[in-house]
């Protein structure tokens, strides 16, 4: 139960406004956005963000009911199961209001900006290619920064210069 909040919540929490303004920036220059377009994403996410915050709120209020109905002599399978059904349309309506929030955000571009936009589909069916090359050494490293991470150990050094170093030894 707890790791699905878990990954509903950090799904949601994704799609929120990020705090960085150089995110919307950097978008905005390559899709070349209007003011307008800019405002109305920004908006759309803005609006998003507050009802998810809204709805993970109810949420964790419907698994503290849980908890407590659990820890009753007498369990009421009624009262578990309707709050168990609860979360699960939160959750339904969390997937489903981020695929309109997806696309009311695309339809602020003209046709011109998504053809651009394509690049990105391109790139995220790159992504399991792209991590393998990493995985096997096959991307030229320059920098400060040292990491190294095995399939089956996970993450075992995560180092840049000037910084403390991650250490996970088993």
């Amino acid at each position: 139960m707890r790791i699905i909040f878990i990954l509903l919540a950090s799904l949601a929490l994704s799609a929120q406004s990020p705090e960085d303004p150089s995110v919307y920036d950097s978008l905005r220059d390559f899709l070349q956005l209007t003011p307008e377009q800019y405002t109305k994403i920004k908006g759309n996410n803005a609006a998003y963000g507050d009802w998810v915050l809204e709805k993970l709120k109810r949420m964790k209020a419907v698994q503290d009911e849980i908890t407590v109905e659990s820890k009753r002599e007498t369990i009421i399978p009624g009262a578990l199961g309707a709050r168990y059904a609860e979360i699960e349309v939160i959750g339904r309506q969390l997937i489903e209001r981020r695929a309109a929030l997806d696309a009311d955000n695309r339809k602020v571009l003209t046709d011109a900006q998504l053809e651009k936009f394509k690049v990105f589909d391109e790139v995220v069916k790159l992504q399991a290619v792209m991590a393998a090359a990493d995985s096997v050494n096959l991307f030229e490293r320059k920098g400060r920064c040292f990491g190294f991470s095995s399939p089956t150990r996970g993450t075992l050094i995560d180092f840049c210069s000037g910084s403390v170093p991650y250490v996970n030894l088993p």
